[in-house]
């Protein structure tokens, strides 16, 4: 993989607006990642690398350069407080993908919950989980571009995709929480 993910990686509770996350009292983790995988809410969320990420210039200021074989994981804690959540990120493609995972949501009990947002190969975003439900898919991206990726969960019943604030796609079949979930960046779980 050769992205550079600006993971101004937000990790809300009951989230109405996207940007407005970041004010709110309900925000649980926020990774700038200017520097490392440090949760900026305070909230000690800290996440932990594996590789060498380098930094790059990024949207609000430097972003982490994920080449293949780095990635940053996130404890399940942080998914520990509820079914009302939103995850949303920044990404910039700089090279064609290989069906590269840029965010792997995964239940981390005996259980196989999932939710990934993958670069196809064939220049298209995929935001999928599990039964083969796709949540969002076929929307093309570019090269050397930033694009804004949300998924939310309102009770555990509906889950929402946004690509660059727009709504994409709706699903209410969806069963589950989504609780005590690791969280892969830059890398599906291993």
């Amino acid at each position: 993989m050769n992205k550079t993910i600006l993971l101004t990686f937000v990790f809300a509770l009951l989230c109405v607006g996207l940007v407005s996350a970041l004010s709110t009292g309900n925000l649980v983790a926020y990774y700038s990642f200017d520097v490392d995988a440090t949760d900026s809410s305070g909230n000690g969320y800290d996440g932990s690398v594996t590789g060498d990420l380098s930094l790059v210039e990024g949207v609000l200021s430097n972003a982490n350069n994920f080449t293949g074989d780095d990635r940053v994981y996130i404890s399940d804690s942080v998914t520990s407080a509820g079914s009302n959540w939103s995850a949303c990120l920044w990404v910039y493609p700089n090279s064609a993908a290989d069906d590269d995972i840029a965010f792997h949501m995964r239940e981390s009990g005996t259980a196989s919950e999932n939710l990934i947002v993958q670069f196809r190969d064939d220049n298209n975003i995929d935001i999928y989980g599990d039964n083969g439900y796709g949540l969002f898919n076929d929307q093309s991206y570019g090269i050397n571009a930033w694009y804004f990726i949300c998924v939310t969960m309102d009770n555990a019943t509906s889950v929402k995709t946004y690509y660059n604030s727009t709504l994409k796609s709706t699903d209410n079949s969806v069963t589950g929480t989504f609780a005590n979930e690791q969280i892969w960046i830059g890398s599906r779980f291993t």
